[in-house]
């Protein structure tokens, strides 16, 4: 009988359990925010905005760039090609759990927080709610993951760490931009971070459960 259905099944049944525990605890943190919300943010956010610069603005804008589905997407996709080349499935299903994990439940968590905008100038053009921050979920999830897939740990350990401070620049623009409040750029790390963890846990179970094949 052959067990990789039910491997894959069991993988799917964690990931699923792990997606929707992820979702209701962001609910409940963004409801808390919103509910509860501090003035120190907006205040906060105000006086960033007395600092802005035109350099600090392409900065900014660049990082923002770098943390959006029009770039994290298309290369996390040619980088699944490669794993598939390489064989490297498991790696290759990790990378596609990672991305579209992160993409579901943050824009659903979105839509059911329903947390406005904060009340600075805007820099750039946002049509979503603000709880969490997605380009830093998203560039959390899918940067690091795309570190952790790399075949040479040298190399892995230094793109780790700079997939580490990317997102965090990320995160840190869509503050400076005036687009969301400094907790939901940490939730987004925070949350992209969990669910990362939580694909890695499963996959990796999977891994040590799989059947070794006896030498011949």
């Amino acid at each position: 009988m052959n067990p990789a259905p039910a491997l894959l099944r069991s993988t799917a049944a964690r990931l699923i359990a792990g997606w929707l525990g992820l979702v209701a605890i962001g609910c409940l943190i963004g409801w808390l925010l919103t509910t509860f919300s501090a003035g120190w943010e907006l205040h906060a956010l105000r006086r960033v905005a007395e600092i802005r610069t035109p350099t600090l603005t392409d900065v900014a804008d660049a990082a923002t760039t770098i943390g959006s589905v029009i770039v994290l997407v298309p290369v996390a996709a040619v980088a699944g090609l490669a794993l598939l080349v390489r064989n490297d499935i498991a790696a290759m299903i990790a990378l596609a759990a990672d991305v579209a994990g992160v993409l579901t439940w943050v824009n659903l968590i979105k839509v059911i927080v329903d947390r406005h905008r904060p009340t600075v100038t805007h820099l750039t053009v946002v049509h979503s709610p603000s709880f969490p921050s997605a380009h830093a979920a998203q560039a959390t999830t899918i940067l690091v993951a795309l570190a952790l897939v790399l075949p040479w740990r040298r190399i892995r350990v230094v793109a780790l760490l700079l997939a580490i401070a990317l997102a965090a620049l990320v995160g840190l623009s869509r503050i400076y931009l005036g687009v969301h409040y400094p907790s939901d750029v940490v939730a987004g790390w925070l949350l992209g971070a969990v669910w990362l963890g939580t694909v890695r846990r499963a996959c990796r179970r999977r891994a040590e459960t799989a059947p070794t094949r006896a030498p011949s």
